[in-house]
């Protein structure tokens, strides 16, 4: 696999292993990017495996640091988040002739806003266990409280009430679904995952079926994709001309 190298976009740093000047894939990561650096780059296998699938395959890849991660600057926010994604496909769709996304979990709404801005120039896009609905206050309170108690460095708990108020105002002006039907002449690839607790796979299921160049997977796998050989099969499928 080429080495990895980071590239700067203002505040914004990408990993990045390049290997061709004219397509790329931009990653969208989730939540688990906000833990400790170290545990992240050990536990998350999935994200790991993903470089090396589109290297082979002659793909350059890149993933974002949201602001306050992996070199980025700023604070971490959930609206910060959306408008990293912006700056990074502003900048690739300069850069390349083609600009794939793959976006998992909350990735999945940064992603889908970054479409709704560049829905003519984006191409095909992946979707992790993706959050295809903004969930409402008293879930999104206990998904906090949970990420607090595993310490992820990027969140603040004195800040808990300001990110609940980012949450409501991401509901009020964003629809997932919207976003991701305007792009109807390409495909749209779902890896949904049958036992996942923050998910629910009917919602998914549902909230999905009216896209007409839906691809959909299911496997008998957590949110946390426990089992990253049979995900990456799955992308390989996807992937390979």
């Amino acid at each position: 696999m080429i080495e990895e190298t980071k590239l700067v976009i203002k505040h914004l740093v990408l990993d990045e292993f390049r290997v061709s000047e004219d397509i790329c894939t931009l990653y969208f990561p989730g939540f688990k990017q906000l833990e400790e650096p170290g545990k992240y780059k050990k536990t998350n296998e999935v994200d790991n495996l993903l470089p090396k699938l589109f290297n082979d395959i002659n793909e350059t890849y890149y993933q974002i640091n949201y602001s306050g991660m992996g070199g980025s600057g700023r604070e971490f926010s959930f609206l910060n988040s959306l408008e990293d994604g912006i700056l990074a496909c502003e900048y690739l769709l300069k850069h390349f002739k083609k600009v794939n996304l793959v976006c998992r979990g909350w990735g999945a709404i940064a992603g889908s806003y970054a479409l709704s801005k560049f829905c003519e120039q984006l191409g095909n896009i992946i979707l992790l266990t993706p959050y295809c609905f903004i969930p409402g206050r008293e879930r999104v309170e206990y998904l906090l409280n949970g990420m607090f108690a595993e310490n992820f460095i990027a969140l603040k708990k004195e800040d808990a009430d300001y990110y609940l108020e980012e949450i409501e105002e991401i509901r009020s002006k964003y629809s997932f679904i919207e976003n991701v039907i305007n792009i109807m002449d390409r495909k749209v690839f779902i890896i949904a995952a049958t036992k996942d607790k923050i998910i629910p796979i009917q919602i998914l299921r549902e909230t999905t079926s009216m896209l007409k160049n839906r691809k959909y997977f299911e496997v008998n796998q957590g949110h946390e994709l426990e089992r990253p050989q049979e995900i990456e099969e799955i992308i390989k499928q996807i992937i390979t001309p």
